[in-house]
This record gives structure tokens, sequence and C-alpha cells, in this order.
């Protein structure tokens, strides 16, 4: 069978790998795969991309290569919240390829791959007896569903109440960053002239310790463990899926 051209909208190279385009790595050949009018979209400039997220992702893949068998973690914080006694952000956090884990434990299929950038995040929701955050989980869900990169992400549905959601961008930190950015203003409403932190680490114990110290920030306890308890892999179990888990609410801690 004859190898399928695609034009990269990024380089204009003609890539046959319809994941990341082969010559610049761009991921922006998987909108060109599905017939989406990328000219439609916010993808194909850094203009709507909060400043300093470009630079944390390459920063996050120049740890992996540095550091081969360590977890890295870029994690951004906003929507800082505050409702009666209850305090706390919402996040997101950009992994590692490979370490990430569905909240069932299950491993994030990425073909025996290590290096990259990956997301997965869920909305919880009893759509038939809301609470009040549950419908917020719901209307964000929704708005996410609207997105031009929506078809992109792989879909698991939990006891029908919980959506989860994951993406592999590949090593491309430029179209990681747009698509990112577009969810922070478009799900979570996020303006782009609002300041977000964004914080990357490496190895398990030191992403931890950048983790309690902004809940204490925030008035919350310090909630990750700073000890390691190896699984068989050598890095604790816990951390596949609860650094993946990367929506949070108030005092709700899921990295």
């Amino acid at each position: 069978m004859a190898e399928q051209y695609l034009k990269c909208p990024n380089c204009g190279a003609n890539a046959t790998n319809h994941q990341n385009c082969e010559y610049c790595g761009s991921l922006l050949v998987r909108f060109v795969e599905k017939g989406i009018d990328l000219s439609k979209t916010t993808y194909l400039s850094d203009a709507e991309v909060f400043p300093g997220l470009t630079e944390h992702l390459r920063q996050n893949l120049r740890l992996q290569k540095d550091n081969p068998e360590q977890f890295v973690a870029t994690d951004l914080y906003f929507n800082f919240i505050k409702k009666g006694a209850q305090t706390g952000y919402n996040g997101l956090s950009v992994l590692r390829t490979g370490f990430a884990n569905w909240i069932d434990n299950s491993r994030i299929d990425n073909y025996g791959k290590t290096e990259g950038l990956v997301i997965c995040f869920r909305f919880e929701y009893d759509q038939f007896n809301p609470t009040e955050y549950e419908k917020m989980y719901y209307e964000q869900h929704s708005r996410f569903k609207e997105l031009d990169c929506f078809q992109l992400f792989t879909e698991k549905i939990h006891d029908d109440y919980c959506h989860e959601y994951a993406l592999d961008f590949g090593c491309d930190p430029e179209g990681a960053a747009r698509l990112v950015s577009d969810i922070l203003q478009k799900v979570f409403l996020v303006p782009l002239t609002e300041k977000i932190e964004v914080q990357t680490g490496v190895g398990v114990e030191n992403v931890n310790r950048m983790r309690n110290q902004q809940n204490i920030k925030y008035g919350l306890e310090p909630s990750y463990p700073q000890e390691n308890d190896d699984d068989d892999d050598g890095i604790p179990g816990w951390v596949y899926w609860a650094g993946a888990v990367v929506l949070l609410a108030l005092a709700k801690c899921a990295f």
C-alpha cells in the first residue's frame, strides 16, 4: 500500500507520519487527517498562547532527555476559588508520555513511548441530581465538546458519571501550548489577560514538594507524599493516575 502524504500545516512538508510531522514534529497534521479547517482555529499561531507556557513545555522535554527514567510534570494553576470555608484552585498538568494512567489505574496507551507530552483530565457529575459544582463540571464538559481539538482526544467513561479524556501531543511544545491555551480560555473561561502560574519539575518527590508548596500558598493542607512507595516499575502506582488527573475543584486535590 502506498504511503499517504499529508501536507503539514506547520512546515509545509509532505508528512507520512499522521500523528506528528516527521520533519517539524507538529501535531497539526492530525487536524488535516480529520479534515478540520485549521484556518478557523487559533492553532496556527501563538497569538492566543499564555505567556511562558511554550517555554515551560520545552523545558519539560529537555528534562525528559536529561532524565530518561524520571517523572516530569508541568503544572498550571488558575482560577483561585474561595467560597466560605472552601478554598482551592483549578489546575491542569502536562505530563511525560508513558507516565499517566486512567483513573481506574489502567495505563494510557502510548505505544511504548516514554518521551513526549500528554494530558489527561476528567469531568465528574451526576446529571440527574447535580450539585452546584457538578453543574459547573457539566458546563465545562459541554464547552469542551465544542472545541476543534475535541475529536483528537481519547475518551473513557466510568460508570456513566465520569468522562475522562487523554491526548498525547508528541514532542510538539508549540502545538501543545496552543491547544492547552485554547482549553483554558474556552473550557475554564480563563482570559488570556489573566496571569496563570506555571511550574515544571522532575522526579516524583520534587514534583510533590512543588505541589505541596502550592497548596500551602493557598491555605490548603499538604496532600502529596514525599516518600516513594515503589511498585514493580520503580515508580509509585498513584503517580500514573493521580498525576494525570488535571481537573481540580476547591480543596479537592486531584493531581
